[in-house]
């Protein structure tokens, strides 16, 4: 027997997102109303969820750089199909300390299952172990930082235990605004984001726009970071013990940019030197390679899964609105993965509201030959980036070799 494992890049909510549902739908659902059905194929669906759900009175999001989402916004993934979440990035103490453990409530309430961070030294210590058809699969799920050196938010030593984290926190930075970038984002946030799209120029922007990495290079093999990393090994070693395919999740790299920069290469060489049987990496917002080492497979990013194009940092020529469902075959009776397959993706902005499709459905449905021939482009060069290579046929779902 034939089990499916199905992985999203970035599930993110933005301020726009969120306000359209409100006052137009009234329900999540409908982001998910062109990819539901392929969802539903898969035996466990894992995404990673980058914002916090932590209630309105820590207040929902308000800028383009810290989320925070109703709790309606689970009820919506649950129907799409979604079983288990990594939440270990770099928003996740948007909200502070308590915004995670109200995070970590509304995710047990929605009975999902996650991992990445707790709210106990014991539960810090457990690895999570899903058994599906007799097969022990275990998750670990692990980010560069969260965000403290912007918001100042920092959990204190004693509480680190919360998230799993590969480096010490970084320190935060106060950065002063010059007079034009006061008035710039005082605009921006006056103006609304449907006459935002009609003014903003339309700009040829390449991937080395983007950050190139969220980590500096010093970090690398920084002694203060060993306990970080040896705590890493340490799990690895236990999820080996206890389960038959171990998978980390990983949240790290620079954004809107196909360069990989000496951090996020030097996480995924300790990787590959670890027992692992797959690393599932996001954080990028842009589709990045996905190696083979070893009969083992390393993603560096699969990109954004539920994303608002032409809103907030977006830049345009990354295809940020596109993104990579990996499928992961496993074979029942030797616990093994037997083979990988994957679907291209992409989100579609129909006024305020993005929704995410199959990109083989959109061509299919497309009766505009110029606009067909564009999806078309588009989906190649987004299977270039993520295998090397592209199909001359259009298909549903691609093998991976």
């Amino acid at each position: 027997m034939i089990l499916k494992l199905s992985f999203t890049g970035d599930i993110m909510c933005s301020k726009l997102q969120n306000e359209t549902v409100r006052k137009k739908y009234h329900s999540y659902d409908v982001i998910f109303d062109g990819i539901r059905d392929e969802l539903k194929k898969s035996d466990y669906v894992c995404g990673n969820l980058e914002t916090t759900i932590a209630g309105e009175d820590l207040g929902y999001t308000q800028t383009m750089d810290s989320f925070n989402t109703p709790e309606s916004f689970l009820s919506a993934l649950k129907n799409a199909g979604f079983h288990f979440f990594s939440i270990a990035n770099n928003h996740i103490m948007d909200r502070g300390e308590e915004g995670i453990t109200r995070t970590l409530s509304a995710l047990k309430k929605a009975h999902f299952d996650f991992t990445g961070c707790y709210n106990c030294k014991e539960d810090a210590e457990n690895v999570f172990v899903k058994t599906l058809d007799g097969v022990k699969i275990a998750f670990l799920s692990y980010t560069y930082g969260m965000n403290s050196e912007y918001h100042g938010k920092l959990l204190a030593p004693e509480k680190e235990f919360m998230v799993d984290i590969l480096k010490r926190q970084a320190p935060y930075v106060k950065r002063k605004l010059s007079v034009k970038s006061r008035i710039r984002r005082l605009v921006a946030n006056c103006i609304p984001s449907c006459i935002k799209s009609i003014l903003r120029p339309k700009r040829d922007i390449t991937f080395s726009a983007g950050v190139l990495d969220n980590v500096d290079a010093s970090e690398i093999n920084n002694e203060d970071n060993l306990c970080y990393l040896n705590r890493l090994h340490d799990k690895i070693q236990k999820a080996r013990d206890m389960a038959d395919l171990v998978v980390v999740c990983l949240h790290c790299g620079g954004q809107y940019n196909n360069e990989i920069g000496q951090y996020t290469s030097y996480i995924h060489q300790l990787l590959k030197n670890e027992p692992v049987d797959l690393v599932i990496g996001n954080h990028p917002h842009c589709v990045l390679p996905g190696i083979m080492h070893d009969k083992r497979l390393f993603v560096y990013s699969l990109g954004n899964f539920t994303f608002t194009p032409r809103d907030g940092w977006y830049i345009d020529g990354v295809l940020a609105d596109y993104s990579i469902l990996l499928n992961v075959y496993v074979d029942t009776e030797s616990r093994k993965i037997s083979h990988l397959g994957f679907s291209i993706i992409k989100n579609v902005r129909d006024g305020d509201l993005s929704q995410t499709f199959l990109l083989y459905d959109l061509i299919n449905k497309e009766s505009d030959y110029i606009k067909k021939k564009e999806l078309i482009h588009d989906g190649q060069e987004v299977m270039k980036r993520f295998v090397g290579y592209s199909y001359e046929e259009i298909k549903k779902e691609y093998p991976l070799c």
